[in-house]
């Protein structure tokens, strides 16, 4: 899903994130955990996603000041249909082996924000140091991020799944490439080949399908 940095575009990227979860976590049967980079985004694709995930009988989770990471964690992890998107901790608290944690789909490239004071300040030295401050740094922290973001998903040897990056500026990004674990295939996917693979996953892992609920 092409991502830019313009308001509008930010509105767009969103949208069609959410139509395209909307089909990918039903082919999935729930199982997927969705990480974004801010709260607000964990809001916008919650409400945008509950009605429809509900009336799949899938239990949409998130993380919020309401509720203890172990706490959403443990939920996530004892019903195998569920979702739970998160941000901040949950890109490296997450140890869900097994089937309910069966896909991954990570909102867009983790670039920190520029202002965090250590973000700034490492940058501006390297930079008054007349190096590239995003090329040798804030770059490889965001593919570090990335790799740990794609760690939650296989945590032991049996454990199989999909992880999907929302963001087509991964293709032009070959140190953020590499963040990816050895031997995992990489490919461009459309959204119907992408939810085909889900469902073939969902079969694999044998989940029973949630029940309709009706509403």
């Amino acid at each position: 899903i092409t991502y830019a940095n313009g308001k509008e575009e930010k509105k767009r990227h969103t949208r069609q994130c959410i139509d395209f979860l909307k089909e990918a976590i039903v082919a999935s049967q729930g199982g997927a955990l969705i990480l974004c980079s801010s709260h607000e985004q964990v809001d916008e694709l919650y409400k945008g996603l509950l009605d429809h995930l509900s009336s799949k009988n899938i239990w949409l989770l998130r993380q919020s000041k309401h509720q203890s990471i172990t706490s959403v964690v443990r939920d996530f992890a004892n019903d195998i249909n569920s979702v739970l998107i998160g941000t901040a901790s949950l890109w490296q608290g997450v140890d869900v082996p097994g089937p309910a944690l069966r896909s991954l789909f990570i909102y867009k490239i983790p670039y920190r924000m520029f202002t965090e004071p250590l973000i700034k300040a490492r940058r501006d030295e390297i930079d008054r140091e007349g190096g590239d401050s995003f090329s040798t740094y804030y770059e490889p922290l965001a593919a570090l991020d990335l790799k740990q973001g794609f760690g939650r998903l296989i945590r032991k040897k049996t454990d199989i799944g999909i992880a999907v990056l929302l963001d087509d500026r991964i293709l032009k990004k070959d140190t953020l490439l590499k963040s990816f674990p050895p031997g995992v295939t990489i490919r461009l996917a459309e959204q119907a080949q992408i939810c085909d693979a889900l469902a073939e996953l969902a079969q694999i892992v044998d989940v029973k399908e949630a029940p309709e609920t009706g509403l």
